[in-house]
This record gives C-alpha cells, structure tokens and sequence, in this order.
C-alpha cells in the first residue's frame, strides 16, 4: 500500500512530537478541560495463541501504567465524569477495561495497584464463573488450533498457512459476524467450527488469556477499594443487533449480576463493540430508567465532564501502541 508523502510528514511530526515531550507540553497550552479515559481489553504476559487488537502484552501495559502515574492526575471512573472546573496541575485521565478477562485480575490489577491507580472493568456477566468466553475468542482459538491450512467460507477460499494470514481471516470474519443478529452469528460461530474441524465447546482455564473473571476475583477487586465494575451486557450483545426486549433483558440482566457480584450499585455501562451505530436513544432510556448515570463508548478522543455521560468517548489502546504513539494519543494529538 501506498502512502502519501503527507501522511508520511505527519507520521514523522507526531513520533518527533512524542519522542521531544512537547505532547505533554503542548498539553498543558491546550488546557486540561477533557479527559483523557484509555480503554484496555485483555493483558497477557506470555504467547498469544494468536494476535489480536484486543490483547495487550504486560510489559507495555506497565510502560503505558507508569507514564499515566507520572504525567496524569487519574481518577475513578464516574468520579472523573462528575468534576467541575477543575485546576490541578496535571490532567485528568480514567482507566477503564471491557469485557472482564481474567488477566485484568492476574496481569493488571498488580500494576494498578503497585501504583495505586484506580480503574473500571466492565463485565460482560454471562462469563463470569464459567470456562465459556466471548465468540471472538472462540474464534481466535479455533484458528490457533485448526490444522487445516486453507477455509472456505461462503465460496471463498482463505489461506491459513501462518499467522499472518490467521489474523487477516480472524479480522475479516470479525467484521462479518458483529454484523449479525446475535442467533446468526452464533450459528455463523458453529459453521466455522465445522470448517475448521475445531470444537466449540471448549473449557477455557485461568492459563487461557481468553479466560474470564471469578466471582472471587472480582470481590477481592472491588473490595480493594481501587476497582469499580460496570455492566457490559450479559452476553456481549451489540444492542442495535437485536430486539429493544432483548436489548433491555441484556442490560438489566448485566446491570443487576455486576451488583449481585460486587454488592454495590452500578452506575456504569459500556456499550458493546460501542460505535455511534452500536447503539440509540432508545436504549440510553432503557440505561437511564435503570439506574445507569454513565455509559463507555468507543468513539475515539477526549470527553468533556459532565458533558454526554450516556455516550462519553475513550481512547481505544491498540495492542502495538509504542509508548512515543502512547503519548500522543493521551495528550490529544493523535
């Protein structure tokens, strides 16, 4: 692919940017008006079965950690989303992870709490205390594990001889089934694992960085007063993907499982996959009804408090973020 010679100069600008510190400077010119709320999925410290946007190695994630803790003031969740005219010296920032993998417990949470940084897990509750896991997942491990080396799949063939072409089929069918209503895409799920010769009933381990929370691990969590848990649907159901009865049943089913799990009120929710097209007014009325005062999205760039609580952007941290593009994306420059 090629690429302008203008994105290549901004490309350049920015990495200069990062690598000079003016990012923060350049910061501290604009205001700190927003907030800066990262968004992480799963952290892994060994080999991944196979590559994923989703799954961030740890030594990164404590690079990312510690710049956080140096160079922001980081705040609860919701308590971030509240404050008014704020004058600190540093910018504010949230920390927020989706889905509820395992790992936010046994890589993150050391991290988060050696620096004594707070941060919000939404949990997609189905999973919890189960060896099940998200259909992505799934379907990532059926890929790592099928010995066939081509796919066909809708009268297409794909190749499948290394990992490279794994991940490109993995984010090409991705796509194709989030588009689904959640009954299609499952059996979608099932018809790939005919295809792969891979079976879908698998028992996900605490080794699997696929695996999902403990009801204890979450306790221990929230307990440690650091942690606040937001529900995430009950099925990792995108809400535009289904009935506005389904819809309702997925948010206050998960609503009412992150407070049964925590014993303490949620406020808080992320919309799955959470693009403007992932969901409606009329769901934030079924959120809002329902005690949910905060909803995540995954619209990318700074959020202003106190302003769009019920769809309020983040910064989506891609798995190969380097610190110097880190940087630039917190500090509003990218």
């Amino acid at each position: 692919m090629k690429i302008s010679p203008a994105k290549v100069f901004a490309r350049i600008k920015q990495m200069l940017i990062g690598i000079s510190g003016l990012s923060a400077k350049l910061h501290r010119v604009r205001g700190y008006k927003k907030i800066t709320i990262v968004t992480y999925h799963g952290i892994h410290s060994g080999e991944l079965p196979l590559g994923d946007h989703c799954f961030m190695h740890l030594d990164l994630f404590k690079e990312q950690m510690h710049y956080l803790h140096r160079h922001f003031h980081v705040l609860p969740l919701e308590e971030a989303l509240q404050i008014t005219d704020y004058k600190g010296k540093k910018p504010l920032a949230a920390i927020t992870f989706d889905d509820g993998f395992y790992n936010n417990y046994s890589q993150a949470f050391p991290v988060l709490k050696a620096l004594g940084l707070p941060a919000t897990i939404f949990l997609s509750t189905n999973y919890i205390d189960s060896h099940n896991t998200i259909w992505f997942c799934d379907l990532l491990r059926m890929l790592s594990q099928t010995e066939n080396k081509t796919l066909m799949w809708q009268g297409k063939r794909y190749h499948l001889k290394t990992d490279e072409q794994k991940q490109a089929v993995s984010r090409l069918l991705q796509a194709e089934l989030k588009i689904k209503e959640p009954h299609d895409a499952q059996q979608a799920l099932q018809a790939l694992a005919r295809a792969l010769d891979c079976d879908l009933d698998y028992r996900y381990r605490e080794d699997s960085p696929f695996y999902m929370l403990t009801a204890a691990a979450i306790k221990e969590m929230s307990d440690s007063g650091l942690i606040t848990f937001g529900a995430h649907t009950h099925n990792h159901v995108i809400l535009t993907k289904t009935s506005l009865a389904h819809a309702r049943e997925e948010i206050q089913t998960s609503i009412r499982e992150t407070e049964k799990l925590t014993g303490k009120p949620c406020y808080s929710f992320a919309y799955p996959n959470g693009r403007a097209e992932d969901f409606n007014e009329e769901h934030q009325q079924i959120l809002s009804a329902s005690g949910i005062r905060f909803c995540a999205t995954t619209i990318n760039g700074l959020t202003a408090p106190r302003q769009e609580l019920l769809a309020f952007k983040r910064l989506f941290i891609n798995t190969d973020t380097g610190i110097e593009v880190f940087k630039l994306q917190v500090h509003g420059h990218r």
